[in-house]
């Protein structure tokens, strides 16, 4: 596969590829592998938005990589050849990568905050029925 070629394939895996990333982190905090250890009150895939699932979100990556790379393969030479210049592929490329980067990085962020706000009233519930 030539560069260009490869070029609009990353392009389109990129994004996948972060949703995989966040799923997958979401997974290693919910096993206390990321994040500190899962005590009480445990940390469940359910209190974080989709992507949370690293199993469908890989099988989508998976079949998206063979359906793009048919695509790139079939519809490449169309799109390459078409009279766009070369340098228009690694850009999509790049600007691919940063936003997939960008939205990855601001996603675990968020999950930070938003399960530390969970836990945190978990706690004061719990708390709360104990003494009540």
């Amino acid at each position: 596969m030539d560069p260009e070629r490869a070029s609009v394939w990353a392009a389109m895996m990129c994004p996948l590829l972060a949703r995989f990333l966040v799923a997958w982190t979401v997974w290693l905090r919910v096993r206390g592998w990321a994040g500190g250890a899962n005590i009480e009150p445990k940390r469940q895939r359910a209190d974080y938005p989709k992507p949370n699932d690293p199993v469908s979100e890989g099988v989508v990556l998976v079949v998206a990589a063979v359906v793009s790379t048919l695509a790139a393969s079939v519809f490449g030479p169309l799109l390459l050849d078409g009279g766009v210049p070369s340098w228009v592929w690694p850009s999509l490329y790049a600007a691919a990568a940063i936003g997939s980067l960008t939205y990855a990085f601001r996603r675990v962020r968020a999950d930070d905050r938003r399960q530390r706000q969970r836990l945190a009233e978990r706690l004061t519930s719990n708390a709360a029925s104990r003494r009540g």
